[in-house]
């Protein structure tokens, strides 16, 4: 996949690998931050298995955790950098233009919130698309989750719709 190159990204690259440099004991001395793709795909299947049943504010505390422990180990791991796909570059032109039509709303603060859900389904994306990059041994759980819960929802439906 193509990967487009930016000024911008470079600074930023630049700037978080003076970070992780500065950061690369902590995550050796820490249980918890040396095991951040565990915690991260904890975080992501519950992600999965509370959207069959779960409110949106008990997804979105998920969700945002995953965005967190994801920024976190971009902060922490040496060698980590943000890079730009095609396909996602086109994704991250939405998500400004949503931006910017926050500011010409008549309804600002129903837009925000509208903009703040949606700026949280595209890191959950994102981050999720880092995660399963990094770590493609978790591509077949996470998969068995979904078609799990796949299951269960079809159960369910055709128990309700039988019994009426």
């Amino acid at each position: 996949m193509k990967v487009f190159s930016s000024g911008i990204i470079d600074i930023i690259n630049n700037c978080l690998f003076s970070i992780q440099s500065k950061a690369e004991f902590i995550k050796k001395s820490s249980f918890l931050l040396s095991n951040l793709d565990l915690l991260i795909f904890l975080s992501i299947a519950a992600v999965y298995i509370f959207s069959a049943f779960a409110s949106n504010g008990i997804i979105a505390v998920f969700a945002s955790a995953a965005v967190i422990l994801t920024v976190l180990k971009v902060l922490i791991t040496k060698g980590e950098k943000l890079e730009l796909q095609s396909c996602n570059f086109y994704l991250a032109v939405y998500l400004l233009i949503c931006f910017i039509s926050n500011f010409t709303s008549s309804m600002p603060v129903m837009s925000f919130y509208g903009f703040s859900k949606t700026l949280l389904y595209f890191a959950f994306y994102f981050a999720l698309c880092r995660f399963l990059k990094n770590n493609k041994r978790f591509i077949l759980p996470i998969l068995f989750i979904i078609g799990g819960l796949i299951t269960i929802e079809s159960i369910v439906g055709i128990i309700q719709n039988h019994s009426g």
